[in-house]
């Protein structure tokens, strides 16, 4: 069955499609357990409850998070004035948190849907959140999770059903999701409740977790000179003997710093290693300015019969790849020409 509920959003009023209990964008997962959610950040809102039973919290609400990460809260639409409240679970309403545990409430009596909306994440995003939710009204109801991009474009809407009672048993609803872009809004809410009436705006969530996107580190793009004077780098690969490789020295890099030159050992040439030589296995590596431009270079040879090359097919460059004493890739390539293949 295909339901359509129209919410009010970041980006104004939209209609989600829901298609049985989910519908999402293909940039994203739904998670619907803390325990699997790929979580290493959370926030803690310990530092918004002095105490009391039931206070208000002007929006929006800055939080900064056990990794510091500052995260911003509001409710949507964003209204001057308005308010949360931050409660124990357990001290003046029972839901289905663990007992004692501080929530998050809109504060809201209306049956409107109030998306409860978490931004700034220190403007770099997150790929992964995730919380418990629950409206005060009991019963079955159906909530939702949103994300944007930094551009506004949403990545995935994902909907599921809960319970809501007053059992204090850490039942209530998991909302996560996980997403390979990363996520610069997130928005939270209850979105149908089963009885049709009542206050399904007036809702309570927990402490999120989420984490940062792993970030993939730049390639060091390398140069480098195979048979270094040769200009036409003619390779015989039915020889016994070695094909020499220098990685060039630039005013930029050193080639040679023993903290952020390239590592001997992590050499590869067509996917062949350094010949080592003695019992030590120690590598034919040297020092040399192959290009007279006054900086020393790192020249390795490698055995030509290892190349992973071959001549019936379009090989036309062969690619170096190493790794630098402070561990960043790099990789670099050069012509060469085969002349016989065994």
């Amino acid at each position: 069955m295909m339901t359509i509920r129209s919410a009010m959003t970041r980006s104004g009023t939209i209609a989600s499609c829901i298609l049985t209990s989910t519908f999402a964008f293909a940039q994203t997962d739904f998670v619907e357990d803390r325990t699997t959610l790929a979580g290493a950040d959370s926030l803690n809102f310990n530092e918004l409850f002095e105490g009391l039973e039931f206070m208000p919290e002007d929006t929006p609400v800055m939080v900064i998070s056990e990794n510091g990460m500052m995260v911003e809260i509001n409710k949507l639409p964003i209204e001057p004035g308005d308010s949360f409240a931050v409660l124990p679970e357990g001290l003046g309403w029972l839901g289905n948190f663990s007992p004692g545990e501080l929530l998050l409430s809109t504060n809201e009596f209306t049956n409107e849907i109030v998306p409860i909306e978490f931004s700034h994440f220190d403007n770099v995003g997150v790929c992964s959140f995730g919380l418990q939710i629950q409206p005060v009204q009991l019963g079955s109801f159906d909530a939702q999770i949103l994300a944007y991009d930094d551009q506004g474009e949403i990545l995935g809407i994902h909907e599921a059903t809960g319970l809501s009672t007053d059992a204090g048993d850490n039942s209530a609803l998991f909302l996560g999701i996980e997403s390979d872009t990363a996520m610069h809004v997130v928005e939270v809410s209850v979105v149908e409740h089963e009885l049709g009436v009542g206050a399904i705006g007036l809702v309570s969530i927990n402490s999120p977790d989420f984490s940062l996107c792993e970030s993939t580190p730049e390639l060091l793009a390398i140069d480098i000179d195979i048979k270094p004077g040769s200009t036409t780098n003619s390779l015989n690969l039915c020889s016994n003997g070695n094909v020499p490789v220098a990685i060039l020295s630039t005013d930029d890099f050193d080639v040679l710093n023993p903290a952020t030159g390239v590592d001997p050992n992590s050499i590869t040439l067509a996917d062949a290693n350094v010949r080592t030589v003695g019992k030590g296995n120690k590598l034919m590596c040297g020092e040399d300015d192959v290009n007279d431009d006054g900086l020393d270079d790192l020249v390795c040879k490698i055995p030509t019969v290892d190349l992973s090359l071959n001549l019936g097919t379009t090989d036309s460059e062969a690619t170096l790849k190493a790794v630098t004493f402070d561990g960043q890739d790099a990789s670099g390539s050069d012509s060469i020409r085969i002349v016989k293949d065994c």
